[in-house]
């Protein structure tokens, strides 16, 4: 099997926490925080040309981030991402998480190994 790995760099949002009620309805106020990531990912998904995987697979994630975020928020967020970016067809066939969070609030990033 296939191992691919990608690091992004900065602080991942939890997508969850970003909704807002404004003036003209419900919006989602990290979305420009998240393409940043998405940028990222989708400019090292170039050197994968067997990507979007097209099965089930499993990720391993070392996330260095602040203390303050939320574990399963930026979890869910990172499964997003990797949709939109291209490395899966759909979020629903990852099927196994291995997460682990260190606190780095000097160098934020996000480690992610998917087969």
């Amino acid at each position: 099997m296939d191992k691919h790995s990608f690091t992004l760099k900065g602080q991942l949002p939890a997508k969850k926490n970003a909704w807002k009620v404004g003036r003209y309805g419900i919006y989602q106020s990290k979305s420009k925080e998240i393409d940043v990531f998405i940028f990222q990912l989708k400019e090292q998904v170039r050197q994968y040309p067997d990507l979007p995987l097209l099965k089930d697979c499993k990720i391993e994630v070392v996330l260095h981030q602040s203390n303050r975020t939320d574990l399963d928020g930026q979890i869910t967020t990172l499964c997003d991402i990797l949709q939109t970016s291209g490395v899966v067809k759909n979020d629903r066939q990852i099927k196994n998480i291995v997460a682990q969070k260190i606190v780095d609030n000097k160098n934020p990033r996000v480690e992610v190994n998917i087969f």
